[in-house]
C-alpha cells in the first residue's frame, strides 16, 4: 500500500475527531487559517535528478523547488519574508552526505540547495557531523537554517549544534516545531566528532520541549525527527496531551505512516524523490493546545512519476548552480577507471566481496570487515569513473589495521551485520579459506575502516586493539585495482565479482542509514 492510500486509511479517524479537545461551543466559529507542511527527510545530496534506466530523470532540488512553488504557492525566505505565506517547508534532517557532487566538496551544493528551498527548520540527522564540526558550522551557516534536536545537549547557544524548538510564524499563527535526533547517531559516526555532545532518550526530550514551545506562545506544535517513524510513533502515542498537529519520521528511508493515538507520524522517504504534505487548520482564538481544528489532508507527492500534475518549470537559479557544481565534479572525478554491464547495488555481495577482498589483498590481512550500509549507491551500468567511487564509498574513511585475538574476531564477525573477506560464517561457524573453524585463542590480522575501530555500528576493534594503525584511504585499493585489472564493454566488472553470500542474510544488526 502507498503512503497516499495508508495516509488516507489512517486519516479517516483522525479527521473523524478534527474538533476533539476544544472545551468551549461555538455558534459562529471563525474561518480558520490554513497552513501546509512540506515535509521531506535524509535529502543525502540527491541535489540533481535521479536518472532510473529507460526512465526519464526525476526529483532533485530544481524540480521540488518548482513543484513546491508551481502547486503549493511555497515562499522562499531567501527571497523576502514569509510570514504571511501559507507554507512551511521542514526537514528530518541528513542533508548532505551522499552522491559525489555533495560529498567530495563536502556538503557545499546541498547545503546550497537547502537554503535555496527554504526550509524553516532541520531535524539534526546521524550524518550531519560526517565531516566534522568546522564543516557543519560552514554548512549549517551558508543554510541559515536551525537544526534542532532537544535531547542533545548543549544547546546551539551554549556550543552546541542544535535547538530544542524554534518558532515559525505563518499567517499570525505561532508554529511551534520540535527537533529530536536517534539517540544512536554517535554509534553511526567518526566519534570524535560528537566530543561533548549528549545524546539523550528522545521521549523525554520531546516532552520536554513541546512544553517548552507551548509556553514560548505557540500555537501548535509539530515535531521533525530523525528516528523512524515505528519508534517515533509509540512514543507519540503515551503522550496525547501534548496536542501534536504533525509529526514527521526519517532515517529508516522509508514511505511510511503510523498513528501515534490519533496523530499521524509520516516518514517521507529519502534522496528529494518527493515531500509530504499536510494542510493544517488552525483557530488561534480557541484555548490553549487546542487550536488544531483539524487536518485536511496528509499525502506523499512524487517527483518521480507525478501523476496529478505536469512537471513545473525548474528553478533556474537553483537548476544553474547544480550545474556548476556537476561541471566542478566532473573536472575533479571524471577520470574513467572501468565499465560496468549492468547495475552492482549496494550492500550486494558482489559490492561488498570485492570491496573486502580487496582491502585483504592491500593490507594483506587475514580478515577485511564492511559494516553494513557502508556502500550508499549503486555502481550504475557504463562507464565507472572516480565519481562513481566517492558516489559508493562517500564516507571520508581511512582503513584500520588491527591484530585481533580470534575470539574478538568472532564476536566483530558475528555481532554487527558486517560483511567479510577472508572468513564465511556457515551452520553457526566462522570458518577460514582452509575449512577450519577460527581459533579463539589464535592472533589474527584484521582490517576495517576507522569508523568501526571507533566503534561504529557496534563494533569493537577499538578495546579489542588499542594499538591498531590508520592506514591509507578506504577507496585507494579499489582504485588501484581497477586501474591494474582493465574492465570494458566485453569484459565488465560485474562479471568479474564474487556473488556468493558469505554470511546468512539478516545475520547481525541492521546498522544505521
Amino acid at each position: 500500500m502507498t503512503l497516499r492510500c495508508r495516509a488516507a486509511v489512517a486519516l479517516v479517524a483522525l479527521l473523524s475527531g478534527c474538533g476533539a479537545g476544544s472545551t468551549r461551543a461555538r455558534t459562529a466559529a471563525p474561518e480558520p487559517v490554513r497552513l501546509t507542511l512540506l515535509y521531506t527527510s535524509d535529502e543525502h545530496g540527491w541535489v540533481a535528478p535521479v536518472h532510473a534506466a529507460g526512465k526519464p530523470k526525476r526529483g532533485g532540488a530544481a524540480a521540488l523547488l518548482a513543484r513546491w512553488r508551481d502547486h503549493e504557492g511555497h515562499c522562499v525566505p531567501d527571497d523576502g519574508p514569509c510570514d504571511g505565506a501559507s507554507t512551511i517547508a521542514l526537514s528530518g534532517g541528513d542533508n548532505w552526505t551522499g552522491p559525489a557532487i555533495s560529498t567530495f566538496f563536502k556538503g557545499e551544493i546541498a547545503a546550497l540547495a537547502m537554503r535555496r528551498l527554504g526550509y524553516s527548520a532541520i531535524a539534526l540527522g546521524n550524518h550531519e557531523l560526517d565531516f566534522g564540526r568546522a564543516i557543519f558550522a560552514r554548512n549549517a551557516a551558508a543554510q541559515r537554517i536551525p537544526y534542532l534536536a532537544a535531547n542533545v545537549t548543549p544547546r546551539a547557544s551554549a556550543g552546541g549544534v542544535a535547538e530544542p524548538f524554534t518558532i515559525v510564524r505563518r499567517k499570525g499563527v505561532q508554529v511551534g516545531v520540535v527537533g529530536l535526533s536517534t539517540k544512536k547517531a554517535p554509534s553511526a559516526g567518526i566519534r570524535t566528532n560528537y566530543d561533548g555532545l549528549d545524546y539523550g532518550d528522545e521521549e523525554p526530550a520531546m516532552v520536554r520541549a513541546v512544553d517548552q514551545a507551548y509556553a514560548a506562545g505557540a500555537d501548535v506544535v509539530v515535531v521533525i525527527s530523525h528516528v523512524c517513524a515505528e519508534e517515533l510513533a509509540p512514543m507519540v502515542a503515551r503522550h496525547p496531551d501534548l496536542g501534536l498537529a504533525f509529526v514527521g519520521a526519517g532515517h529508516c528511508h522509508r514511505d511510511d505512516v503510523r498513528d501515534g493515538a490519533g496523530t499521524p507520524v509520516v516518514e517521507p522517504g529519502s534522496f528529494l524523490r518527493g515531500y509530504v504534505r499536510a494542510d493544517l487548520e488552525i483557530d488561534p482564538d480557541a484555548p490553549a493546545r487546542h487550536r488544531l481544528r483539524g487536518r485536511a489532508r496528509i499525502e506523499r507527492v512524487s517527483l518521480e512519476a507525478p501523476a496529478d500534475a505536469p512537471d513545473a518549470p525548474e528553478d533556474p537559479r537553483l537548476r544553474d548552480e547544480i550545474a556548476q557544481a556537476a561541471t566542478k565534479t566532473r573536472a575533479a572525478l571524471g577520470e574513467v577507471v572501468g565499465y560496468a554491464a549492468r547495475s552492482i547495488e549496494p550492500d550486494s555481495p558482489e559490492l561488498t566481496n570485492w570491496i573486502t577482498d580487496r582491502w585483504r589483498e592491500a593490507t594483506r590481512a587475514d580478515v577485511a570487515i564492511l559494516n553494513r550500509f557502508a556502500t550508499r549507491q549503486a555502481i550504475p551500468r557504463g562507464p565507472v569513473t572516480l565519481e562513481t567511487v566517492y558516489s559508493v564509498l562517500p564516507f571520508d574513511n581511512s582503513l584500520a589495521l588491527m591484530t585481533l585475538r580470534g575470539s574478538d574476531l568472532l564476536h566483530n564477525v558475528t555481532c554487527c551485520g558486517g560483511h567479510v573477506s577472508g572468513v564465511v560464517e556457515r551452520e553457526g561457524q566462522v570458518l577460514l579459506p582452509s575449512g577450519r573453524p577460527v581459533d579463539p585463542a589464535a592472533m589474527y590480522r584484521v582490517v576495517a575502516t576507522d569508523y568501526a575501530l571507533l566503534g561504529g555500528s557496534g563494533f569493537t576493534f577499538g578495546a579489542a586493539d588499542p594499538h591498531a594503525t590508520l592506514g591509507e584511504d578506504w577507496r585507494a585499493p579499489l582504485l588501484r585495482w581497477l586501474r591494474a585489472n582493465p574492465t570494458t564493454e566485453r569484459e565488465p566488472l560485474d562479471a568479474r565479482l564474487d556473488s556468493t553470500p558469505r554470511r546468512p542474510a539478516g545475520r547481525g544488526r541492521a546498522g544505521a542509514h
